[in-house]
């Protein structure tokens, strides 16, 4: 098979999703969930991330569905330097931290191994969580003892992972990613 480009992966990957959606569903059984009508993907666009991120989850049954009064979330941006498109835009980590607020968290944090000085702030996300009155929690990636090493069952390469402790104190996890190519994911 030869290499698709990202652009062709995501359009391709998105129609088949789609298609198999209206068609019935992935699995034995997704057409029950359809049928209660159900949305588990939702596609928004727009110029304004921060309106079409709250839009985006509406289909969803809102911040609600997955955030419940009192419950502490971990909210897990990409901040990985200050090339764009490879860093969580900031209008989206905002509209997100603001739902989860909206849905009555306990506490709201970003964490991530991402250095301040490096990620947070020149990609504007350091502005963000404060604008939202939120913590950002920076564990040091050489500080063993910030880690918990976790094996990865039938891992072929990958054996075992190290998971920062700090997930383990938020009963919700939300990853806000960017869809990317780089050298680290080879």
């Amino acid at each position: 098979m030869g290499k698709i480009s990202r652009r062709s992966f995501i359009k391709q990957s998105t129609v088949a999703g789609m298609g198999a959606i209206v068609a019935g569903g992935l699995t034995p059984g997704q057409s029950e969930l359809n049928a209660a009508n159900t949305v588990d993907l939702s596609v928004v666009t727009g110029a304004d991330y921060y309106k079409s991120t709250l839009k985006a989850l509406q289909p969803l049954g809102g911040m609600e569905r997955f955030v419940k009064k009192g419950v502490k979330v971990a909210v897990l941006a990409n901040a990985q330097r200050n090339n764009p498109g490879a860093f969580t835009n900031p209008d989206v980590l905002r509209a997100v931290l603001r739902m989860c607020w909206d849905a009555g968290a306990k506490t709201v944090d970003c964490i991530s191994w991402q250095p301040m000085d490096r990620c947070w702030q020149p990609t504007g996300l350091a502005e963000a969580v404060k604008k939202e009155k939120c913590n950002l929690r920076i564990s040091n990636l050489k500080n063993e003892d910030l880690f918990k090493p976790v094996p990865v069952p039938n891992g072929e390469r990958l054996k075992e992972a190290r998971i920062m402790k700090s997930l383990y104190d938020y009963d919700v996890l939300i990853s806000v990613p960017v869809t990317k190519d780089h050298a680290g994911n080879k």
